[in-house]
């Protein structure tokens, strides 16, 4: 008799420590790298910008070392390259983006590549 006691002491002393110790490895927090960063947070701002304008980047390419985002865009037969800072605001640029679009065509040219991303913006322009 006094081994089923023991046995059934022992089972629930074991069952009580297997729980306590998973308890307390449940409440340590290890450090987890958050995958998130504030690129994330100026890809959906720059996204928000240009759908709200109209334009739909077929390409992205992000630069997170030299910190920007490359898009490319079609506008008629033409493709043009955009160059966009993660630095500065999205909406800034892609206003600054319409400017270089509307004096392009009073200029009846066609865009090729925007650099925004600088401190000194450029634009290239070419015939049709």
């Amino acid at each position: 008799m006094n081994f089923y006691k023991l046995f059934y002491f022992l089972t629930i002393f074991g069952c009580i420590s297997v729980i306590a110790v998973n308890a307390h490895f449940l409440t340590l927090r290890p450090n987890f790298i958050n995958p998130s960063s504030e690129n994330n947070n100026f890809i959906n701002q720059l996204n928000f910008a240009l759908v709200s304008n109209g334009l739909k980047p077929y390409d992205t390419q992000l630069r997170p070392y030299q910190n920007q985002i490359e898009i490319s865009l079609k506008t008629g037969n033409k493709s043009e390259k955009i160059i966009f800072s993660t630095k500065k605001n999205p909406f800034w640029q892609v206003s600054s983006l319409q400017k270089v679009e509307k004096l392009a065509k009073i200029r009846d040219k066609y865009v090729n590549l925007i650099d925004l991303s600088s401190s000194h913006p450029y634009a290239t322009l070419q015939d049709y």
